[in-house]
């Protein structure tokens, strides 16, 4: 026999009628017996208890209308609890009276315990089996459930958050939606922010009438939960477990939970709003990681008028909802940073193509002179620049320089340095013209021709150049830790002389293309930014025909290839000895060379080079 125990209710109004059921049972041990002898007092037993099996004496059980079997068919838990009536054999047309109402078995009078006992444990098993078929019945429908309003609600519902184009908006469906479908009185969504804290972003109470969506910096009704406390342990809030564990919680009464601490912020909600929390259910957001918690309060049955506890139907469902939300939620923000992504290419292009218009669109052309030029950022923009301009008295400018840094904050500090240098290194043609009215005057032109190709005034715009943008940089952007190595040239093209001033660059070097000899350009000063009291000296050079004045940045020279090992400056100088070509020739044949050194490696830092080849004389 399988059910080796059960509660079992006899009625009968006779004693001895009654005791030749009740002993036998007894004896057995099986069974938790109680004995009514009214059905008045049977009904009351059994609104106060269930039972798995009741035998009642035929008379009794057609008593006030059927009270006892109306009552076992009319409540819910009780309606499947099969029934035993006894009767003597004349009486079995009172039975066939009894059996409108089903689950009836029939023992006749007097009783005899062999057949009792049969009687008892065949109607006990099948009300076992009974129990069994209907709660998978009941699994099955609850499944078929889930799955009609996965295909009814969930799915329309994901497809309606994946469309959603405004965070606040998902986030604010999300919980709404959720109210709805398991008819809650309120709803709390919590994102995870830096993986350390739960931050409220939505709450919603239809009761109250009270909508919080947090990007409305409305008054916070809620506190912020830490993932850990402060030992660095594990919150044990309900909702941050959750968020750790990955696993919903469903808690039927909050106020019965173990530690009514660890429900926070809801009994401190209920005080505030003189709201009564119960039950509670919280599952997570989670797509590849926890994104957050969706919190449900107080499940209310419509039928029952009353707060009850969520069910598992509920848990699966909100799983379900709450799994399509974080990917809705991911995939926005992906969109976002995506968005945001494309804008901030957009801007970096705008801003490499206004440093490009920083450098000369054309070199100049001078007669007995081959100029050539090479440019390539390691990122979108670049702290390198060169630049070639005309200068008073048919003065050429050579510029090159290198800021300390890389990306925006170079290329800004870049920009900066070059406007100052080529605006200071201009003004006095800005002078020329304005007292002139002309273009800038030629040596020829003035009356003061020095014989030096280099006037004094010429030493003051180059001293002042470097000097007051030192000051500049130095006096406002100290803070910003950026400086700049530069080199600033002043070539008069007729004479081949060179008036410079190095700003702790990397020493140009003069080559002499027929006898082999190099001169190298050392540094006459600090690099620019480093100090406002910074003292620059000038040097003077003359670059002799069939020379080349090579400049460049150290994205040449500190290249590396996959090993790690730097291009260096003796491959430089030997490219530079190897090639008696024109200088875009030698600019291409270096260029060349780094790439195949760099390889698979990747360009690390801006590379530059500007260079001034004075032709043979003929």
């Amino acid at each position: 026999m399988s059910s080796k125990f059960a509660k079992l209710l006899v009625i009968d109004d006779d004693a001895t009628r009654c005791l030749s059921v009740v002993n036998p049972l007894q004896q057995w041990g099986w069974y938790t017996i109680e004995i009514a002898t009214t059905p008045q007092d049977a009904v009351q037993k059994l609104i106060h208890e269930s039972v798995d099996l009741v035998i009642i004496q035929v008379q009794l059980a057609m008593q006030n209308e059927f009270l006892v079997l109306n009552q076992l068919r009319q409540t819910m838990n009780l309606r499947h609890t099969p029934v035993i009536i006894t009767t003597a054999i004349d009486d079995l047309h009172l039975v066939a009276k009894c059996l409108t109402f089903g689950e009836i078995d029939i023992l006749p009078l007097p009783i005899e315990p062999n057949i009792l006992q049969h009687r008892v444990v065949a109607n006990l098993e099948k009300q076992h089996l009974l129990k069994q078929v209907l709660s998978s019945l009941a699994a099955f429908n609850a499944m078929k459930r889930v799955t009609d309003d996965l295909k009814r609600i969930i799915l329309p519902l994901g497809i309606k958050l994946s469309g959603e184009t405004d965070l606040d908006q998902l986030l604010y469906l999300i919980v709404s939606e959720a109210i709805t479908i398991c008819r809650a009185e309120m709803g709390i969504l919590y994102l995870r922010v830096e993986n350390k804290e739960l931050q409220p972003v939505i709450l919603l109470n239809e009761r109250l009438g009270l909508r919080w969506i947090g990007a409305e910096k409305q008054s916070h009704p809620l506190e912020t939960l830490s993932l850990q406390n402060g030992h660095g342990e594990p919150n044990q809030n309900v909702a941050t477990m959750v968020t750790l564990t990955k696993q919903s919680t469903n808690i039927p009464n909050i106020y019965e939970y173990q530690d009514i601490s660890n429900t926070l912020p809801l009994p401190q909600f209920d005080t505030v709003f003189d709201f009564q929390s119960k039950s509670c259910l919280i599952v997570p957001l989670k797509s590849h990681e926890v994104m957050g918690v969706l919190q449900l309060v107080n499940a209310y049955d419509a039928d029952l008028q009353e707060i009850v506890s969520f069910t598992l139907y509920h848990q699966q469902v909100m799983e379900s909802l709450a799994a399509q939300a974080a990917v809705a939620m991911q995939n926005l923000v992906l969109r976002h940073r995506h968005e945001d992504v494309l804008h901030f290419e957009r801007e970096l292009q705008i801003g490499r193509n206004l440093q490009m218009e920083f450098l000369p669109k054309q070199l100049p052309h001078l007669p007995g002179w081959d100029l050539a030029a090479y440019f390539h950022p390691a990122q979108e923009v670049a702290g390198d620049f060169y630049d070639v301009f005309s200068m008073r008295r048919n003065k050429i400018g050579l510029v090159i320089s290198d800021v300390c840094d890389k990306g925006m904050a170079a290329a800004l500090f870049m920009s900066l340095i070059r406007t100052l240098i080529r605006a200071y290194g201009q003004r006095n043609d800005y002078y020329d013209r304005k007292r002139f009215g002309g273009s800038v005057l030629s040596t020829a032109q003035t009356s003061m021709a020095p014989e030096r190709p280099f006037h004094h005034e010429d030493v003051k715009t180059l001293t002042d150049a470097i000097g007051l943008t030192n000051y500049y940089i130095s006096q406002n952007h100290m803070e910003s830790h950026l400086f700049a190595t530069l080199f600033y040239g002043m070539l008069d093209p007729a004479s081949g002389r060179l008036m410079y001033i190095n700003c702790g660059h990397n020493p140009p070097v003069i080559y002499n293309l027929k006898t082999g000899r190099m001169r190298f350009l050392q540094p006459t000063g600090p690099a620019l930014g480093l100090s406002i009291d910074a003292r620059f000296a000038v040097s003077e050079i003359e670059i002799f025909h069939n020379e080349i004045l090579l400049t460049y940045t150290d994205g040449i020279t500190e290249a590396r290839n996959p090993q790690g090992e730097m291009f260096s400056r003796q491959r430089l100088l030997a490219i530079l000895k190897s090639e008696n070509q024109d200088a875009n020739a030698l600019l291409l044949k270096i260029e060349t060379a780094v790439r195949d050194h760099i390889g698979i490696a990747g360009q690390y830092d801006d590379i530059t080079i500007l260079a001034a080849h004075r032709l043979k004389k003929f």
